[in-house]
């Protein structure tokens, strides 16, 4: 990223990727309940599509400039869901014939995840009852 343009567009396409995100998220538990985190998942799948049809665009056309890829994918994508870029890392692993960075990669984001969750809320129990 070169130029305060591609910042800006980044910028702007995050904050309409955040808006997309908790409207798509609304919508489906309205329609879907709460019983799974059908909202999460279908931001998760959605958007794990829409990164890999734009980087194989990017990839094998020249139909879109730099400045809107960018914007896209880290600026609207990023917003919507990292998640998208976590799938096709471990895609690109997988599909190199480096299964075991494919799955190192999956373990490497989920199980440290899901225990630096139990970490943040286990602190953040600890702060709640220290001030209080």
């Amino acid at each position: 990223m070169n130029s305060w343009r591609e910042w800006l567009w980044i910028a702007l396409a995050g904050a309409f990727g955040a808006c997309a995100r908790v409207g798509l998220s609304l919508f489906v538990h309205q329609h879907f309940g709460n019983a799974l985190a059908w909202g999460t998942m279908s931001v998760n799948v959605l958007g794990s599509f829409a990164f890999g049809v734009i980087v194989q665009i990017g990839l094998s056309s020249n139909w879109l400039p730099d400045e809107l890829r960018l914007a896209l994918t880290m600026g609207f994508l990023g917003a919507f869901t990292t998640f998208s870029t976590f799938s096709y890392e471990t895609y690109r692993y997988a599909e190199s014939g480096l299964w075991c960075s494919a799955l190192a990669n999956m373990m490497g984001n989920l199980v440290p995840g899901l225990l630096a969750v139990w970490l943040g809320l286990v602190l953040g129990r600890w702060i709640v009852a220290w001030g209080s």
